[in-house]
């Protein structure tokens, strides 16, 4: 499933009623620029990032880390410097 929520400072909550079945994994990203496409400068993300089973920025979860069943998730949003 796929959203798109307009920006804004805090937390942001949104509800997938059709996954009522696991496991599934979140990705999502700020798309600063409108541009729809994360971007990046070579390794480094030039825009926020965050998914499931993610704890830092560097984070790259593979399905079985990140993955979670319906339900309550959080995700953070995490920047480079």
């Amino acid at each position: 499933a796929v959203a798109e929520l307009p920006a804004k400072a805090g937390r942001l909550t949104h509800s997938f009623p059709t996954l009522n079945t696991g496991p599934y994994a979140v990705f999502l990203f700020h798309d600063e620029n409108a541009d729809e496409d994360l971007n990046v400068s070579g390794n480094r993300l030039l825009e926020g990032a965050g998914a499931t089973g993610a704890s830092r920025v560097e984070s790259e979860p593979n399905f079985l880390q990140a993955s979670v069943y319906p339900g309550p998730v959080n995700v953070k949003i995490f920047y480079e410097k």
